[in-house]
């Protein structure tokens, strides 16, 4: 096997915490990144596996379906300006429908 040396730009912090890692499990430093690639190299197989491919989520039909109904129903209603919202709330809080007086 040929040896090369090769360096990397890290943090030392990142490169701290791989030597940690790496002196936890009881391996050298590059048993431990072959590790590590091996098993990256592996969960991106399963993720392309076709159970995950199927899990793909599929549109809420009745919701759309309610949603284009509701845009049906609201399309010939006149616009409300939004300005009078607030005291117009307030008043049938109060009952004004009823003939109550505000207390607000």
């Amino acid at each position: 096997m040929n040896a090369s040396t090769v360096t990397l730009e890290i943090p030392a912090d990142l490169a701290a915490a791989i030597r940690a890692n790496a002196l936890a499990r009881q391996q050298s430093l590059d048993q431990y990144l072959r590790e590590m690639i091996a098993l990256d190299a592996k969960q991106e197989t399963e993720t392309s596996a076709p159970e995950v491919a199927d899990a793909t989520p599929t549109p809420n039909y009745a919701m759309l379906e309610a949603l284009r109904k509701v845009a049906e129903r609201s399309k010939d209603m006149p616009y409300t300006d939004g300005t009078d919202s607030l005291k117009m709330l307030r008043q049938a809080r109060a009952g004004a429908m009823f003939g109550y007086e505000p207390t607000e």
